[in-house]
């Protein structure tokens, strides 16, 4: 045989190829893999190229999996009958035993039409542990045909004894003049290059190297794309209040906060990012970052330790767990700034 492109659709992440393509294509793969990278960052194309080349059935000299044949083309377009996800309930924080016990009654099917049977399990990380135990019984002694990805953004919160019978596959992260060069190479992205170099320019900066979410950022109507830029421009002053006494700009900044709940969570997610981007500055500075601190911008850049860095970053982390947890937006908010600040100057802010 002759050396083909492996895993054609998945750019860059020559470990996996290099790994688990050329496993798959001799033979000598597993049965369960740990694909962990923030949202965006391909690792439902990882998945599916991975089970398209389990049992693709066309020629594969040139193109592994060949792309063009039924089994291709059927997981391609998501109709496959041999690829089974568990995903979690919109209503729902985590996803529970039951979806496993789902799971488990199917494992024992035979597959339809395939060599392997694929099971996708999407947000990992949200398998509560009597999720994660009874799956472990399923990847300790599952039936031949049987093949199992754990997607996941922080492979740490599975447990040790399910981590332990799956390799872990971390997803490449991209430099944005990367990602704007692969975008770049698709007619519709260059012409938005042309059109909006400055949001296209941040998109880039701000999808964190992952290309599937800059494409997602990009995708935005104008208005949804302006409104989280807006949304960035609040975060980094909202970070800089956080080190900053000035409490009419806190109360003037709590007033403006958006009414929906995950446009705050989008907010506070922002301020997480762009409080790493500031750690991240005083230890490496030569190592890319998704907020850039301009001078005069009365950001702390460069007046700021790493320890008070830190302590502003666990606050907001346990503000977005409170608001995610339903509590209320305005009390939560205004106690993440008076951690700094006195309430001196807040009372009139209703």
């Amino acid at each position: 045989m002759k050396n083909p492109g492996i895993f054609p659709t998945l750019i860059g992440n020559e470990r996996i190829r290099d790994i688990l393509g050329r496993d798959i294509l001799s033979g000598r793969a597993g049965h369960a893999f740990i694909l962990e990278g923030p949202p965006g960052s391909g690792k439902h194309t990882a998945a599916l190229a991975a089970a398209a080349a389990f049992s693709c059935t066309g020629d594969t000299d040139e193109r592994f999996p060949c792309g063009r044949c039924a089994v291709c083309r059927k997981i391609r377009e998501g109709v496959s009958p041999d690829v089974y996800f568990v995903r979690r309930d919109k209503d729902h924080a985590t996803v529970g035993v039951d979806a496993i016990r789902t799971l488990r009654e199917d494992l024992w099917s035979a597959p339809n039409e395939n060599t392997k049977k694929i099971y996708c399990i999407e947000e990992a990380e949200k398998l509560t542990p009597s999720a994660q135990n009874a799956l472990l019984l399923s990847l300790e002694e599952p039936p031949p045909y049987a093949v199992f990805f754990l997607l996941t953004t922080d492979s740490s919160a599975l447990l040790e004894t399910v981590r332990s019978r799956a390799p872990i596959f971390r997803m490449q992260s991209f430099t944005a003049p990367e990602v704007a060069e692969y975008l770049c190479a698709e007619s519709r992205f260059a012409a938005l290059e042309r059109s909006d170099p400055e949001w296209f320019a941040e998109a880039c900066a701000a999808c964190g190297g992952a290309l599937g979410e800059a494409k997602r950022l990009l995708a935005r109507s104008s208005s949804d794309g302006a409104r989280y830029h807006a949304l960035r421009q609040d975060a980094v002053r909202a970070v800089s209040l956080l080190f900053r006494t000035d409490s009419a700009e806190c109360a003037q900044l709590l007033l403006s906060l958006p009414k929906e709940r995950e446009a705050v969570l989008t907010l506070l997610s922002l301020m997480m990012l762009a409080l790493r981007d500031l750690a991240v500055r005083k230890k490496c500075p030569d190592l890319p970052v998704q907020f850039s601190f301009a001078e005069g911008q009365n950001t702390p850049a460069g007046g700021v330790g790493l320890t008070r860095i830190t302590a502003a970053f666990r606050r907001v982390f346990s503000a977005y767990d409170r608001i995610r947890a339903n509590a209320g937006i305005f009390p939560t908010m205004t106690d993440l700034f008076l951690h700094t600040h006195e309430s001196k100057g807040m009372a009139g802010v209703r």
